[in-house]
């Protein structure tokens, strides 16, 4: 049977939002505290999985205890937390209630995170991660609870280990202005590749780069799975997951490619809008020794 779901140091029990497949995290299931002071979230194994959770936020050792697991010191507040006894004291009801601050998914929605490498690139049919049988994925607004549909991610095409298979290569070939009308915001750091030379790699090919995730976006690229710190140093700022532009993301369903290595693969296969053929398109080549 599944594990109590885990609480918050609010003493609201923390609902669960999705199932992923990206990154580390793969097929783990992700709860977070719908109050709107509280920052906690906590990654769970499925059913007969190793257990390894962790939470980060105020009352993320508290709420790790609580569901007897070991967690992570608790990182800083934008806010002040709300009272432990908030939801059995003061009469408040414990509904569910979506944090919008910080841009994150509603409590119980089902919404998918959509990763793609190409554009145009069918997706493939929903799976359910923590077991072989195939199950439709709900709809992107269903209000049923997010245990009974879980959400299922198309193969991604050119991710970490394709990207770092593929990775380094000396030029990137495509047809011109095979990026035209596409826009792009960035996200996490790369070891090898900084991020100037990502965006002139999206510019030589008509695109433009956005900074911040909105309605326009066409893609988030993850350029690396840790964050840059601010001070430019050494230090990583935590996991990619964590930035308010990929939260974003999720939230609006907007394509992710992971890796510059899905940026090259998305490049190489697409052609001008408006232009169905490959025959009498003009190439283009960039080189990434300048």
């Amino acid at each position: 049977p599944d594990p109590p779901p885990p609480h918050c140091q609010c003493g609201v029990p923390a609902g669960e939002w999705q199932v992923t497949k990206a990154g580390d995290n793969q097929g783990r299931r992700f709860f977070g505290c719908a109050q709107r002071t509280c920052r906690f979230f906590e990654w769970r194994d499925p059913p007969g999985g190793s257990s390894a959770n962790g939470c980060r936020g105020p009352g993320g050792a508290a709420a790790g205890a609580a569901a007897g697991t070991a967690a992570p010191p608790a990182g800083p507040s934008n806010g002040q937390n709300a009272p432990a006894g908030r939801a059995e004291g003061s009469g408040a009801p414990a509904g569910p209630k979506a944090s919008r601050a910080h841009g994150e998914p509603p409590q119980g929605s089902a919404g998918a995170l959509d990763v793609v490498a190409a554009a145009g690139t069918p997706r493939a049919p929903a799976a359910a991660p923590p077991s072989s049988e195939s199950a439709p994925p709900g709809p992107r607004n269903s209000t049923a609870p997010a245990a009974s549909q879980a959400p299922a991610i198309a193969p991604v095409k050119g991710g970490d280990q394709a990207a770092s298979a593929a990775w380094p290569q000396d030029e990137v070939r495509g047809a011109a202005g095979c990026l035209a009308s596409r826009r792009f915001v960035l996200t996490g750091a790369h070891p090898e590749v900084p991020r100037p030379r990502v965006k002139e790699l999206v510019e030589h090919f008509g695109g433009a780069l956005q900074s911040s995730v909105s309605g326009r976006t066409s893609f988030l690229l993850v350029l690396g799975r840790r964050l840059e710190h601010w001070t430019g140093g050494s230090e990583d700022a935590g996991p990619v997951e964590s930035s308010a532009k990929y939260r974003k993301a999720v939230s609006m369903g907007t394509p992710i490619l992971e890796g510059v290595g899905a940026l090259c693969s998305l490049i190489e296969d697409s052609l001008p809008a408006g232009n169905a053929q490959e025959a009498g398109q003009e190439l283009r080549v960039f080189s990434w020794k300048g």
